[in-house]
């Protein structure tokens, strides 16, 4: 069976958007208006398309602008993986740089 999603209208004009696993769209349509709903439009529903990624809800623009600028300049600089580290907890927070960096079992100051 693969999964649909669906979108439809009811005798109201309320519309409902949903997901259904069926054998085809055609028994996706039968179900829908077995239910009284008038059909808009049914799609194979693709898995790529539902990535997430939690961490770039929580990242701004703005902070990952300051972020970079701040990182160019200390590369440029020649600092230390230290005060690149800092930067980076100081805009992302400390867990975001444990798990992207993975500064939890190598320290910080590891190069």
């Amino acid at each position: 069976m693969a999964s649909y999603v669906f979108k439809a209208m009811d005798l109201t004009g309320a519309k409902a958007t949903g997901e259904v696993e069926a054998d085809s769209k055609q028994v996706v349509s039968d179900q829908l208006k077995s239910r009284g709903l008038i059909v808009l439009d049914i799609a194979d529903k693709h898995s790529s398309k539902e990535i997430k990624l939690p961490f770039m809800d929580r990242v701004k623009a703005q902070d990952l602008t300051i972020m970079t600028r701040q990182l160019a300049t200390m590369v440029s600089s020649g600092a230390s993986t230290c005060c690149m580290a800092c930067t980076s907890f100081q805009v992302f927070g400390v867990q975001w740089c444990i798990a992207n960096m993975d500064l939890g079992t190598r320290g910080v100051n590891a190069s």
